[in-house]
């Protein structure tokens, strides 16, 4: 133990915590048959002789490599470790203990990650009432939701909530244009089955009759003073809406865990959001608003307008109050695109300030970059339209349908031809999220469907190939390979299947740093990894045929089994024939 330095006041050398899943800041090392090298030596050695320290197996990384593992007790987890020329702690598993823990993903699943279990509140998707979904919304929808999964698989609790904009001016105008279609609105509840164009026709009577214009913002006062048959023109609006957004998310396999708590919602909420900031003399008046200023900030938040209403601010302040005060989450995850950096920022900050944030809990925007097309700019139709999200999965999925018909006209396709929709379906949609995910989710990305679908890229539809190659094997044993399972033992011996199950472990680091950071990339860069791997596993490990064939049976089992997690977490339907 080494005492006395201000930023390793006790780093303590225990060699039993040395783990497969758990080496601080180890990566792959290229040196076979190294597993893995840890920069330990390195990162303190520099410190000690920042320090001053003149101990000469202190501050020349080599020695302090060589007594750090001269110090480690026996492990079992460990067959060898030496020293780089560079002062790196090289460490090779025991492929007895690999082969154990691969068999133990068989029986058990997935190592979970060590992790203090959370209650979350994560905000996505958030379309608007009475509009199309479109491209805009993908991102939110698929990241919110992958984001989801993986946060309940290491086990915290997940509120899933779609905030979606259901309140505001714009009802007063369809509640308008909706009495005037359809003149029998008092006896029955009118059903609008085109919504996008009923609200198209709204808007455009709302720009050019004045007269209109006045009666809409009178029918939105009413609205808001609780009138009863606007109230019930409104929630059939709403559950038209709703339906729509239902029929995208059961195409792209949203959770219908996916709860919507809309603007409206909060709005109940919101004099007591005000009563509480004055009380806090957090708000000052500012031309007859109530604002609440922001430090370095020149915008502040705006929680009650000068005609007395309420805005988006104060109504996620209602939001992020109801979260983590009266709700009393741990978390709260707003997936929202990096357009609104800004206002989550002050949000934040306010919450801070008025105490909300207190005893660890805390907030995050998990911000995200746009689609753009392939000018590099906003995606967008030809003649400049909003690109409706229901149109990109039909075209996803005629283009990935096209290529299978083709590929069965020339007999190469193993799939059915009665399956062959489907699997179109689940090529073009895990194509698309793959498309998305992989990718730094801070950046924008140029959305194109012959890069997407391309089965010889870094795409879903190679991961759908490599994921059928191996239950191709699975199948052509004519084994039980769930009965194999329990009385088989895998052996690991060759190199490139102690490195496929090296990969397959690896699983457990991944979803920590994607718990903690809420970036899906590292699950699309192990998937690749592991597809790879599996292809070198599989060109110098014969499995059908072989002495060893029930043990690479059971490791091609393994792969697949954790392939089909990974692609689950990111919301992907995975095909066993192509």
């Amino acid at each position: 133990t080494v005492n006395g330095l201000p930023e390793f006041q006790e780093c303590q050398l225990r060699g039993a915590d040395i783990d497969l899943e758990h080496i601080a800041n180890a990566s792959r090392s290229s040196r076979k048959p190294a597993h893995f090298q840890v920069d330990l030596a390195l990162k303190l050695a520099s410190r000690f002789k920042a320090f001053g320290f003149s101990n000469g197996t202190l501050n020349i990384p080599v020695k302090l490599a060589a007594h750090i593992l001269s110090l480690l007790p026996a492990n079992p987890n460990v067959a060898a470790t030496e020293v780089s020329g560079a002062g790196f702690m090289m460490i090779t598993m025991s492929g007895e203990v690999l082969a154990n823990r691969l068999q133990s993903v068989l029986t058990n699943g997935v190592n979970l990650p060590a992790t203090v279990k959370a209650r979350v509140a994560v905000d996505y998707s958030s379309p608007n009432i009475a509009k199309d979904m479109h491209i805009g919304h993908l991102r939110s929808t698929i990241i919110g939701d992958a984001i989801c999964r993986v946060l309940e698989l290491c086990g915290d609790e997940v509120e899933r909530i779609n905030h979606v904009g259901d309140w505001g001016t714009q009802f007063g105008m369809l509640i308008a244009h909706l009495k005037d279609t359809y003149p029998d609105f008092l006896e029955n509840t009118p059903e609008v089955q085109e919504l996008t164009e009923f609200y198209k026709a709204s808007k455009i009577r709302f720009k050019e009759d004045e007269a209109f214009k006045d009666r809409a913002h009178q029918e939105v006062v009413a609205l808001q003073a609780g009138d009863e048959t606007n109230t019930r023109l409104w929630k059939a609006l709403c559950a038209v809406s709703e339906k729509m957004f239902t029929q995208i998310y059961k195409r792209l396999g949203i959770s219908n865990k996916l709860k919507v708590v809309g603007e409206s919602f909060y709005q109940s909420r919101l004099p007591s959001v005000l009563e509480e900031l004055e009380t806090k003399n957090l708000l000052e008046d500012d031309q007859g608003m109530k604002v609440l200023r922001i430090e370095g900030s020149r915008v502040p938040l705006i929680i009650r307008k000068s005609d007395g209403g309420f805005g988006y601010d104060s109504t996620d302040m209602a939001a992020i109050r109801y979260r983590l005060v009266e709700r009393g989450f741990d978390r709260a995850v707003y997936v929202v695109d990096k357009g609104q950096e800004l206002h989550f920022d002050l949000i934040f900050a306010a919450a801070k300030r008025a105490g909300w944030l207190e005893g660890g809990k805390v907030a995050e925007h998990c911000k995200f970059g746009i689609v753009c097309g392939e000018d590099k700019k906003r995606f967008r139709t030809r003649d400049g339209g909003v690109v409706r999200l229901v149109d990109v999965l039909d075209e996803a999925k005629s283009r990935a349908l096209n290529e299978l018909v083709k590929r069965d006209a020339k007999g190469r396709a193993r799939t059915q031809k009665e399956d062959q929709e489907k699997t179109a379906e689940a090529l073009a949609y895990s194509g698309i999220k793959y498309f998305d995910m992989n990718r730094d989710r801070l950046r924008d990305y140029v959305f194109t469907y012959k890069d997407m679908l391309n089965p010889d890229g870094d795409t879903a539809v190679y991961l759908q190939y490599a994921h059928a190659r191996m239950c191709s094997i699975l199948s052509k044993s004519g084994k039980d390979i769930d009965a194999l399972a329990t009385t088989a033992t895998i052996v690991l011996e060759h190199e490139a299947e102690i490195d496929l199950a090296m990969e397959i472990l690896r699983l457990t680091n991944v979803l920590e740093v994607v718990r903690k950071d809420l970036q899906l990339l590292p699950i699309c860069k192990w998937l690749r990894t592991l597809c790879v791997q599996f292809s070198t596993f599989n060109s110098h490990c014969r499995v059908l045929g072989n002495e060893k064939e029930d043990s690479r049976l059971l490791v091609v089992h393994a792969t697949a089994s954790s392939m089909r997690l990974g692609m689950s977490l990111l919301g992907m339907d995975v095909v066993d024939r192509l």
